[in-house]
């Protein structure tokens, strides 16, 4: 398992994240992107709501693969906000099926890449189960 020392925001760990003073929320988002170019991971766009700016940032790629977890992550996270879930879907199983990685959120909270994908897919797979 690599270890990737960042911070993102991923529905699937959004309430594991929050906090309630202004303060905390502002040190959470200038230490959101540790290791990563300031944007790259759509952390503050994402936080703003901004899906557009979030989704144009993360597929800019600046210093992060295509590839990366995190990236993928939010960009699923993204596209379910925007409704496009068989997308998002799409790159929940492949974070899933991919080599493991540990996310280490702005909360300092260590979760893996591959838990975060997985719970995702079962919720959806849950909800399209009660349609």
């Amino acid at each position: 398992m690599r270890n990737i020392l960042l911070a993102v925001l991923p529905l699937a760990v959004l309430a594991g994240c929050a906090t309630s003073p202004a303060a905390p929320v502002a040190n959470s988002l200038a230490k959101a992107e540790i290791g990563y170019a300031p944007g790259s991971l759509g952390f503050a766009a994402i936080t703003d709501g901004d899906w557009s700016r979030a989704e144009a940032q993360l597929n800019k790629r600046i210093g992060v693969s295509e590839d990366d977890p995190a990236r993928l992550l939010n960009l699923a996270h993204v596209y379910l906000k925007t409704g496009r879930e068989a997308d998002a879907i799409r790159l929940y199983q492949q974070v899933a099926e991919a080599e493991d990685s540990d996310l280490v959120l702005a909360d300092g909270t260590r979760v893996s890449a591959r838990a975060v994908a997985r719970r995702m897919l079962s919720r959806k797979t849950s909800y399209a189960a009660l349609r």
